[in-house]
């Protein structure tokens, strides 16, 4: 350092010691200067966070809560104070649940933390606590709805990720230039429990470990003698297998693949005796590019055999759904071209596929969900009510109804959809997670004027702007609203979306169909094209269903915010509040003074300008009929 450089004073002196990682002599000097009565917001601040840097995250708040009353409109000091709240939270729990304390209220509460607040587990605390955390791992992944599956999962595989085993493991993969040299890595993968039940567990949205499985995939289908050792391949062929039906077989395929795929199932066309002498190892390993839910009894039976966790998740449900499907009522038969189309595209792919889903450990009644919330409206007459008459209207493969199901009390619910196939994958789900209070039934929106029978709550997530006319949609579901029921709406922003609507253009240009292999190689495309825009960091990136919901829809429109006041105040609706996490509105919240302003759709606007990414889910906003 030069002499210029050189800190002159104490607030200068502990910032270059924080950067230089001196933690220890950060809290020395600062301790010092303050017996002496020399306290300073930098003091203050950088006291903390050391403090945090060396996990003593409840003295932390203690600093930063200092800080805050030298000087309260430090810039992020809230969001400091709460990030050692929950770091000091999540300590306490954790001890706890080593301890063995796995009640619903700790390990719900460690899933929410891990997952939503802290944004994982730091290097140094994996390297203190690592068995105990894959401990935690498991019981989150078996204890359904204590933890958001797809944040869990990056959790666990950026743990895994820092693991030295782990990455030797795939370098070694990757870098193989032999079968042989390849099964080697590929028996520590299979070895690795941890791996193979987060890739059986939920979809994987993590780009570099895709890369790893689909290594592995490839190996495994080149390699001539597997027949022999398969068994020690199991846990791993098993994962993949779930892995690829989950994400719907979205990952690339190369030539020399394809040649093989297309020449085992040419092999089972052929067997025409049905007698099946092929090899178990084919039809296994079948399983990890193609959907064999329609393959020959004889065949199944032998999957049966060889692997019943596959033949479960892939052919026992589909079983199922086949026959859930006979008595789900349809109310209405579709006329309406868009309607149609949007129908046809979710009967050839129900979106979204899923295993499990997070909810609360017990449901809240509508009262207490909008007074812990920041949805501003009045309900009084619905408090009065012995149960709440909730609507589904486009509820898909069943993840919203289900999710309702579990967190308000008191509700009968009604869901709708075009699609017969995602209902009946809903309705499968239902039983799974044990919900007796949801009906099913194959219905338009557009039919709803027919029928009587109105509603408390209304949810439309993700429907209305695949409609011809949202418009219509909306004051149809206004129209269907009791006396101060409420509606939850989820719409597109256009701003978030123009990545995706250059893309849409390119895919038109192209004239690529949702059914061709192109749309793999679009895909792998706009890994590369697209590599650090936060839709690949998206779910919807990493699935079939999904990605063609995300970039091939037949029908599709955008909002802005002042567009969706716009639409409200035609439909005579007023807004009340925006559904979103804690960081969002604590960010909103160091920009707007006054509380007003986030019930302003003007205020939003103007944020989204600055923020174009906010509302790359969607707009998910409350709102209700103006009386």
């Amino acid at each position: 350092m030069t002499a210029s450089k050189f800190p002159v004073n104490t607030s200068e002196k502990i910032k270059f010691l924080f950067d230089e990682k001196r933690y220890e002599q950060v809290l020395k000097l600062s301790e010092k200067k303050l017996k002496v009565g020399k306290a300073s917001p930098c003091i203050f601040k950088y006291r903390g966070l050391a403090f945090a840097k060396l996990g003593k995250h409840a003295l932390a708040r203690e600093s930063f809560i200092k800080l805050k009353q030298l000087d309260p409109n430090h810039k992020g000091i809230d969001q400091l104070i709460l990030k050692s709240h929950e770091q000091t939270r999540f300590y306490l729990l954790f001890n706890k649940f080593k301890s063995g304390d796995t009640k619903d209220e700790i390990l719900f509460e460690l899933g929410d933390l891990i997952t939503q607040k802290l944004h994982g587990i730091d290097k140094d605390f994996i390297l203190k606590e690592g068995s105990s955390l894959i401990e935690l791992y498991h019981e989150l992944m078996k204890r359904d709805g204590s933890v958001d599956p797809s944040k869990l999962s990056l959790v666990i595989f950026n743990h895994l990720k820092k693991s030295e085993p782990f990455i030797r493991a795939a370098h070694s993969l990757i870098e193989s230039k032999t079968p042989i040299k390849a099964l080697e890595a590929i028996s520590y993968f299979s070895s690795n429990t941890l791996f193979c039940d987060c890739l059986k567990y939920t979809i994987c949205i993590d780009l570099e470990i895709e890369t790893i499985i689909k290594l592995m995939r490839k190996r495994l289908f080149e390699f001539e003698n597997i027949e022999g050792c398969i068994a020690k391949y199991l846990p791993i062929i098993n994962a993949i297998s779930i892995q690829s039906f989950l994400n719907e077989y979205i990952y690339d395929v190369s030539e020399t693949e394809m040649e093989k795929i297309e020449f085992v199932k040419k092999k089972i066309e052929n067997d025409e005796q049905n007698i099946c002498t092929m090899p178990s190892s084919e039809v296994f390993l079948l399983t990890l590019y193609a959907d064999v839910s329609d393959l020959p009894h004889i065949f199944r039976e032998k999957l049966r055999k060889f692997s019943p966790e596959i033949y479960e998740e892939i052919i026992k449900n589909s079983e199922t759904e086949l026959q859930l499907s006979e008595n789900i009522p349809r109310l209405s038969s579709n006329k309406d071209l868009v309607s149609s189309k949007v129908q046809e595209q979710y009967e050839e792919s129900p979106y979204p596929r899923w295993k499990t889903l997070n909810f609360p450990i017990a449901p809240a009644n509508l009262e207490n969900i909008v007074k812990n919330s920041l949805i501003k409206c009045d309900i009084q007459s619905l408090t009065q009510k012995q149960h709440l008459e909730v609507l589904v209207a486009g509820c898909g493969t069943g993840k919203q109804p289900i999710s309702l199901a579990k967190s308000m009390a008191n509700v009968k619910i009604d869901a709708i959809d075009l699609s017969l196939k995602s209902l009946s994958f809903a309705k499968r789900k239902s039983k799974e997670l044990q919900v007796e209070n949801i009906s099913f039934f194959q219905d338009d929106i557009l039919n709803l004027p027919n029928q009587q029978k109105k509603y408390d709550f209304i949810a439309c997530s993700g429907v209305l702007h695949h409609m011809e006319e949202p418009e219509k949609g909306l004051q149809i579901l206004s129209d269907k609203l009791n006396n101060q029921g409420l509606l939850l709406i989820a719409l597109y922003s256009n701003l978030a979306r123009q990545n995706i609507k250059r893309v849409q253009n390119g895919i038109k240009l192209e004239r690529i169909n949702p059914h061709d292999r192109e749309v793999r190689y679009l895909r792998e495309w706009l890994k590369i094209k697209l590599r650090n825009d936060p839709i690949t960091k998206i779910i919807d990136f990493y699935s079939s269903s999904a990605f063609r919901d995300l970039f091939l829809h037949v029908q599709e429109h955008t909002f802005s915010c002042l567009e969706l006041k716009k639409l409200l105040k035609s439909c005579n609706l007023k807004f009340c509040g925006f559904s979103l996490p804690n960081k969002t509105i604590l960010e909103f919240s160091s920009h707007h003074n006054d509380f007003k302003d986030f019930y302003s759709l003007d205020a939003w606007h103007a944020y989204e300008q600055k923020q174009p990414n906010l509302f790359l889910g969607m707009y998910n906003f409350y709102c209700q009929k103006i009386v």
